[in-house]
């Protein structure tokens, strides 16, 4: 990709645990990026310096290649394709179940595996608070996990699809917000 920096998390997309990613440095910037925390290796280059961080749990990056071996064995681009359709899905089903407008394209040209949609216009100005209190309550209450993300002045969710998704959760997650709206 010719990029400087690139990160990412695995524990959505390639089915590792939470805490589990990477970090790619261009070989000519690694000079200057170092981990939060240096155990015994600072100034023996890039990769030495991150691989040791003292009594760290690393179950986590243990785990990666086992997830990249499930995703890869499903297909990476059959996973893509479901997911974008799933997404694309998703969001045509919370806008017209919550009568909001969409954000992107309604055909998913602008959607990878996730959609943004806005809340209810109910929920839509919620204060940070107020939103940190709906996230719990859709957990707590619901087991419903999804993020809820301020912009703007406006409430939004950004639900994530992935192969062991299913509609019924997102149907579900319509329905929560539909009665969360009505109760405000």
């Amino acid at each position: 990709m010719g990029s400087a920096y690139y990160a990412g998390n695995l524990h959505k997309w390639a089915s590792a645990p939470k805490g589990s990613g990477f970090l790619w440095v261009r070989k000519d910037r690694q000079a200057d990026v170092h981990p939060l925390v240096i155990s015994h290796h600072l100034g023996e280059g890039f990769a030495r310096e991150f691989e040791w961080q003292g009594t760290r749990d690393i179950s986590g990056w243990l785990a990666i290649p086992r997830g990249l071996q499930f995703m890869a064995g499903l297909g990476w681009d059959a996973v893509m394709s479901h997911n974008h359709q799933m997404a694309t899905w998703v969001q045509q089903t919370l806008c017209e179940r919550w009568g909001v407008d969409p954000i992107s394209p309604l055909d998913g040209s602008m959607l990878g595996s996730m959609a943004t949609v806005r809340l209810p216009e109910s929920l839509a100005r919620l204060d940070e608070a107020a939103v940190r209190t709906l996230q719990q309550q859709l957990y707590t209450e619901h087991r419903i996990e999804v993020p809820i993300m301020q912009w703007s002045g406006r409430n939004f969710v950004r639900p994530c699809c992935q192969v062991y998704n299913e509609p019924a959760e997102y149907r579900r997650l319509a329905e929560v917000i539909q009665q969360v709206a009505r109760e405000h």
